[in-house]
């Protein structure tokens, strides 16, 4: 009879008994995977406790009898798991204090077991089948009969200590699922757990998959979306409604970026900081257009973190479970809670799931290394650390003013309105970049005051500025050459559009940085700060336009290789103008616009922004600038 049904008949047999009384309910499966890096770190935690992951499995007779085993590889072979060990074996006989004849053999053991797992204790155990004798080359071994005997009688019994107890990550599901649930669901829910009941374990490729059968309220199904979804549930915002909405996604981000971090020091690889890019960018996109629409979606944090989950899950079970450190169980914890809400999520939205923010919490707090209590705080400040896990080049350190403050008085400047200033742009563009000339950083502010001057002067220095960002950009990262060209069309176009070429507005009587409509993004390169929130410095964004415009190119020069050339590859078909249109939307609406820009291209139903920056990219193309002093002229 399969596993599977004999695990089901085992918990139809016990759940007759228990209290769950409705009308429709089903049986679902949580899945307890024990992943073959997890087994391993414990198992070394447990049992390779020398020097280099070694054991000393026997050492008798003053040292006449030795097994020592090192560096354990976990893998399966069929329905059982593998133990690959370095060897090491020494058999001699102990005589008038003397070890006579001895023999000694180095290679590799492959041991063979059967996982084993008991309901009642909840322990995870393994019983020896066999073992097999290689050499170094994984060649079958032929060994004297003698280190044969010792290595069935020592290496056996000694692997068949390793236990598991996953008592733990049961005690914090019952603790976790609840929280995931409306107040008025919980008390359903934890009679839902007093349910639970583990079927038996099975192998998979990833490792040893204990099904825990739980019987829940039956709700209407629903299929799983596979990816963000981009509809909303349209609700009108009250202020209060709207603040509430903003502060419970601010904890979901907060959350987000803490389980990112824990990858701090891990090796990742470009594709691996892609993803985690992507999700972090997709989710924030998302949230801003919503929050910018006026309404919102009330299941946008559920949706989020289980999409963004089946994209982390790999990369989190990866990197953090290779190592025998004390956060083992919560990390198994974690997981387990985490899949337990994917596998409920598909019961569809009425059966109630809702990602609390006491629950991100706790599942924080299992996340955490270091196993201290965190909280989740949403700030602006640069994060270096999530920087460099993103695959994120840093931008020099901002010598110019980030001042805390939102406007500063024309007075202050100590410049009459009328005073003309025609060198000072070009003097500051020739001396090293924000030399100190003041304790409040305005003097390096002056040149940017784009109605104080010349506007043609004002636009060359503006237009070289770019350049020099750009220069810098190419300078770090791997852009094909051939694309150098078409990049620094893209920034100027870009400059253009966003901001009309300026830092700095004139409101009333006082000067302050530009910020967009919905005031989301600020500068020159218009850089969203919620988009961007740890990547770059918030008050350097607003008040030194050379970090802003490094910012800009940087985002820019990001989409066109990481994103634009990655998918489309070296041998696509798109023309300058439609490449450029691809970046630009992404540069504007996230990784999510590559799919919808080219499908909007494909039927040349452009955006009103799609079309705007077509007709600046094209005169950029040209060579034609004039329309860039009207802009100025204006401020439109």
């Amino acid at each position: 009879m399969p596993k599977s049904l004999i695990s089901l008949l085992l918990f139809i047999i016990v759940s007759l008994g228990g209290n769950l009384c409705h009308a429709e309910t089903r049986i679902i499966e949580i899945p307890l995977t024990l992943d073959f890096s997890l087994l391993r770190s414990f198992l070394v935690r447990q049992a390779y406790k020398g020097p280099m992951e070694s054991a000393q499995v026997v050492n008798k007779d003053e040292g006449c009898t030795q097994i020592k085993l090192w560096n354990p590889v976990i893998g399966r072979e069929n329905g059982n798991l593998k133990i690959t060990n370095q060897i090491k074996v020494k058999a001699g006989v102990k005589l008038l204090g003397m070890c006579l004849d001895p023999v000694s053999w180095q290679g590799k053991v492959e041991v063979i077991q059967s996982p084993a797992f008991d309901p009642d204790t909840w322990i995870f155990s393994v019983k020896t089948l066999d073992s097999r004798l290689l050499d170094e080359k994984g060649e079958p071994a032929f060994v004297a009969n003698i280190i044969y005997s010792l290595v069935r009688e020592y290496v056996h019994a000694y692997l068949d200590q390793f236990k598991v107890n996953l008592s733990t990550p049961k005690r914090d599901l019952e603790i976790q699922l609840p929280l995931f649930f409306k107040d008025d669901k919980r008390r359903e829910v934890e009679s839902w757990l007093k349910t639970l009941r583990p079927g038996l374990p099975e192998m998979t490729d990833q490792g040893v998959k204990i099904e825990l059968a739980m019987r829940v309220a039956e709700p209407v199904p629903t299929e799983q979306e596979e990816e963000l979804p981009d509809e909303e549930v349209v609700t009108d915002l009250t202020q209060g409604d709207r603040q509430a909405f903003i502060k419970y996604w601010e904890t979901w981000d907060a959350y987000l970026v803490r389980e990112i971090k824990a990858l701090a020091g891990e090796p990742l690889t470009r594709k691996e900081k892609d993803v985690l890019l992507e999700v972090v960018l997709k989710t924030r996109h998302q949230f801003f257009e919503i929050l910018d629409s006026g309404h919102t979606d009330q299941d946008l944090v559920r949706k989020q973190f289980l999409w963004s989950w089946q994209r982390l899950a790999p990369i989190l079970r990866h990197h953090l479970l290779d190592e025998p450190h004390g956060s083992l169980f919560s990390f198994l914890s974690f997981f387990t809670a985490a899949d337990a809400l994917a596998v409920l999520d598909r019961l569809g939205p009425s059966l109630g799931l809702e990602i609390s923010e006491s629950g991100l919490m706790r599942l924080a707090r299992l996340v955490a290394k270091d196993q201290k209590y965190h909280s989740l705080s949403y700030s602006y400040e640069r994060d270096s650390l999530l920087q460099k896990i993103l695959g994120l080049p840093p931008l020099p350190p901002p010598t110019g003013p980030g001042l805390d403050v939102e406007d500063i008085p024309l007075e202050d400047f100590g410049v009459d309105d009328r005073e003309q200033r025609s060198g000072r742009i070009w003097d500051w563009l020739v001396k090293p970049a924000w030399a100190g000339k003041g304790p409040t950083g305005l003097e390096e502010i002056k040149p940017w005051l784009y109605w104080r001057t010349d506007s043609e002067k004002y636009f060359k220095a503006v237009f070289t500025l770019v350049d020099h960002a750009c220069q810098d950009a190419l300078a770090k990262d791997g852009l094909d050459p051939k694309y150098h060209e078409l990049f620094l069309k893209i920034a100027r176009a870009s400059a253009w559009q966003e901001s009309c070429w300026r830092q700095f507005i004139k409101k009333d009587k006082s000067v302050t940085y530009l910020r967009s409509y919905n005031q989301s993004s600020v500068g020159l390169m218009q850089i969203n700060e919620r988009v961007w929130r740890g990547v770059y410095e918030p008050k350097s964004l607003c008040w030194d336009i050379k970090y802003n415009v490094r910012a800009g190119a940087g985002i820019l020069e990001l989409y066109f290789r990481r994103y634009a050339l990655k998918r489309l590859g070296n041998d696509h078909n798109l023309d300058d103008s439609t490449l450029a249109g691809l970046i630009y939307a992404m540069y504007n609406g996230g990784p999510g616009q590559y799919k919808k820009y080219l499908k909007r291209h494909a039927v040349k139903k452009y955006w009103l922004s799609d079309r705007l920056f077509a007709e600046k990219f094209t005169q950029v193309k040209a060579g034609d600038l004039g329309k860039c002093l009207d802009c100025l002229r204006t401020g439109g």
